[in-house]
């Protein structure tokens, strides 16, 4: 299993929040954010924290985050799955 540690600054606008979202909600979003652009569940989150967060203004709000991207299947596994998918890897 590989392990990659990813520590990154991201800024989450937030709509209609009340008040500061809590680590869970904020770790939806990123889950949510990863997966949107990841067809396959390669990987998990762990480790996530909430670092440090601004209250823009009554509705965006910025955090600094960081977590643990655990990849579940190695690179050469993720390939072939890819190049048995119907229409072949660049579908």
């Amino acid at each position: 299993m590989q392990r990659i540690l990813t520590i990154l600054g991201l800024s989450f606008f937030l709509l209609a929040c009340s008040g500061q979202p809590s680590s869970s909600e904020l770790e939806k979003l990123v889950a949510i954010e990863l997966k949107a652009n990841t067809p396959q569940a390669i990987y998990n989150i762990e480790n996530f924290k909430k670092l440090d967060g601004l209250q823009q203004d009554a509705q965006h709000y910025s955090a600094d985050v960081s977590y643990d991207l655990v990849f579940n299947k190695g690179l050469r596994e993720i390939a072939d799955a890819a190049g048995q998918a119907p229409g072949g890897p660049l579908d």
